[in-house]
């Protein structure tokens, strides 16, 4: 199997087409399965090599759909813009770009490799996605949220427990779920997040109250064999279905305006943490964003609350010296020198 050397022409570098391999043309089936097979050997996590398995299902019925060629040797740039386009007219724009993004990653696989002579998707951009505004729970609903588990069973207690978790660290879902035991340092009052979504491990830190609430939680379920922190009454993971329907009940008992769901705590604890007093860069940090990008969404969004705030904690305006110094003088007076 060759190996492509850039060359420069007119200017710009470019990269020369790989002789495809001798060997007999390669299906999708198989091409998918040494592309997942690839996956799985760089370490990627379960959820992202299902990800890609499910995009890729996705994009063949789309290739499919528009009468795209069978051969991947022949199915050129026009074809994929073609069931990107498909795609969109059915899926939500974000979808859509994590369908483009396995595509990409496909595609250069397969070129890399030597099974294609050109790379159809490179150079494929994402599709524009409009801004969503972070939907929120204000104080007064998650004080109600908090009221409505029955701390007398062990689901409620557990459904509690998991809630104050997730609005004292704003863990995601899949963090929550796959929490262990052994991931909870209550010396340090620290949680160890191992299954994080950029594969990074990260510690996020925990309050006084949360740590009693999941001390008191752990003792009731101490007897089960399950390793994972939030259990079913079965002794078994919680799954994330049973975790957004007891969200969802819980949000629409307490009168919530929006639907509860795992990112809605997680949004809002990323506003109450900066309506008191966090900073971004350790909002980015819990949170375990790469960039600022989403952090400065949060400080824009709640720019109206910032400005609440300053006006109660402004310096200048807690001054009693400069109120004389606001007050509109006469007509004709004179200001002191």
């Amino acid at each position: 199997m060759g190996v492509s050397t850039p060359r420069r022409r007119r200017g710009k570098l470019v990269v020369a087409p790989h002789p495809v391999a001798a060997e007999a043309e390669v299906t999708w089936e198989e091409a998918k399965a040494r592309f997942l097979l690839a996956q799985e050997a760089m370490g990627r996590r379960r959820r992202t090599v299902e990800l890609h398995r499910e995009s890729l299902k996705s994009c063949e019925r789309a290739l499919r759909a528009v009468e795209a060629p069978e051969s991947l040797r022949a199915i050129r740039r026009e074809d994929l813009e073609r069931a990107i386009a498909w795609l969109l007219a059915r899926l939500h724009p974000r979808t859509v770009n994590i369908r483009i993004q396995t595509l990409r990653m496909f595609f250069s696989f397969l070129w890399e490799r030597g099974v294609i002579s050109e790379n159809p998707a490179a150079g494929i951009a994402k599709v524009k996605v409009p801004k969503r505004i972070p939907k929120t729970l204000s104080d007064e609903e998650v004080a109600r949220l908090l009221e409505q588990p029955d701390l007398t069973t062990f689901v409620g207690e557990r459904d509690y427990v998991m809630m104050l978790v997730f609005l004292d660290t704003g863990m995601r879902m899949g963090e929550i779920l796959n929490l262990k035991l052994n991931d909870i340092d209550f010396s340090r009052r620290r949680i160890v997040i191992r299954e994080a979504k950029d594969a990074e491990e990260r510690e996020v830190p925990i309050s006084e109250r949360t740590a009693q609430a999941l001390k008191r939680y752990l003792l009731d379920r101490a007897d089960s064999p399950c390793e994972e922190v939030f259990i079913s009454r079965e002794d078994t993971p919680l799954n994330s279905c049973t975790l957004q329907d007891r969200l969802r009940l819980y949000g629409a008992k307490a009168g919530c305006r929006v639907p509860v769901s795992p990112h809605v705590l997680r949004h809002t604890f990323a506003r109450m943490y900066i309506m008191n007093g966090g900073d971004p860069f350790s909002l980015r940090r819990i949170l375990g964003h790469s960039t600022f990008e989403m952090v400065s969404v949060y400080v824009n969004l709640f720019a109206g609350d910032i400005q609440k705030q300053h006006e109660r904690f402004s310096p200048v305006n807690r001054l009693a010296l400069l109120e004389a110094c606001s007050q509109p003088f006469p007509r004709g007076a004179q200001r002191p020198r």
